[in-house]
């Protein structure tokens, strides 16, 4: 189960969902519609990833595919990081969990072109 809230923000700032558990089967897709809406109506949203625990292949593929598009993935676990970095995503402006710069993706993965970690 994906339990996907609204982080409240202040009028203008771009959304930031929290996502809590897996993101696997139909949470994928739920995500993606979530994401496609924050991306139509203000170009960006940010993914709080500091409570899932686990992606399948196509939650994975979908986290790509969103931060190709513009999202910001914000508290990467060390677990969904190293799955990311396995699918071409990580470079040196990484965070990790705790918000400190991360190394360069030990599997020498390239960067997504445009993609960004962040911290909150």
């Amino acid at each position: 189960m994906l339990k996907i809230s609204e982080i409240p923000n202040r009028s203008g700032e771009r959304p930031t969902w929290r996502l809590e558990g897996r993101i696997i089967g139909p949470w994928v897709v739920e995500l993606v519609r979530v994401c496609d809406v924050s991306l139509a109506n203000v170009g960006t949203v940010a993914l709080d990833l500091a409570e899932v625990s686990y992606a399948d292949e196509q939650g994975v593929a979908a986290l790509v595919c969103l931060a190709r598009r513009g999202a910001t993935l914000l508290n990467v676990t060390p677990f969904v990081r190293e799955q990311l970095c396995h699918r071409g995503l990580g470079d040196a402006r990484r965070a990790s969990r705790s918000g400190r710069p991360a190394e360069r993706c030990r599997r020498g993965a390239r960067a997504a072109g445009g993609f960004r970690w962040g911290t909150r």
